[in-house]
C-alpha cells in the first residue's frame, strides 16, 4: 500500500496502513479509517495539482529561455547595426560601447550581466601611424674565411 501513497511521509503511510489493517474496525471520535481515507484523497488531489503546476512551470521556463535566446540573437544583430550607424556620433557610440550582450548561445541571467564590467569607450578615428625603424642585422662573415 505504501507505493500508492508515495506522496505521503513514511510515518503517515505507516499509520494509514495500520488503519487499513489491524485498526480498520476501530473508531475514535472524528478519526477512523474512512475519515483518514478521505483526507488522504484530498492530499493526493493537492499533490497532483502541485505536480501539474510544476510541469507547467518547467514548460513556461523552457519557453521563456527559448524566446530569450531568440531575442538575444536579434539584439546582438541590432547592436552591431547600431554601432555602424553611430560611427559619426561620439555620444551614441560611447553609449553603445557600454552594452555587453551575451554571446555563444548563452542567455542572460534575470539579473543581467552584473559580473561584466563595461569596457572603456572605443577611440574614434584612424589609429596613429607608428614609425617602424628598419631592422639592422649584423653582416655574417662567409663560412670559409
Amino acid at each position: 500500500m505504501n507505493d500508492e501513497r508515495s506522496f505521503l511521509p513514511v510515518p503517515l503511510q505507516d499509520l494509514i496502513d495500520l488503519f487499513h489493517g489491524p485498526l480498520e474496525a476501530v473508531s475514535f471520535p472524528d478519526v477512523d479509517t474512512g475519515a483518514l481515507a478521505r483526507l488522504v484523497a484530498e492530499v493526493e488531489s493537492a499533490h497532483e495539482a502541485v505536480l501539474a503546476a510544476e510541469a507547467a512551470l518547467a514548460a513556461a521556463r523552457k519557453e521563456r529561455e527559448t524566446r530569450l535566446e531568440v531575442l538575444t540573437q536579434k539584439a546582438q544583430r541590432a547592436l552591431a547595426y547600431a554601432k555602424v550607424f553611430a560611427e559619426d556620433d561620439a555620444d551614441l557610440s560611447a553609449k553603445l560601447a557600454t552594452i555587453r550582450l551575451p554571446t555563444g548561445g548563452r542567455t542572460p541571467s534575470p539579473l543581467g550581466a552584473l559580473d561584466v564590467l563595461p569596457a572603456a569607450p572605443r577611440k574614434r578615428g584612424r589609429p596613429r601611424k607608428v614609425e617602424v625603424e628598419p631592422l639592422h642585422l649584423p653582416e655574417l662573415a662567409p663560412a670559409g674565411a
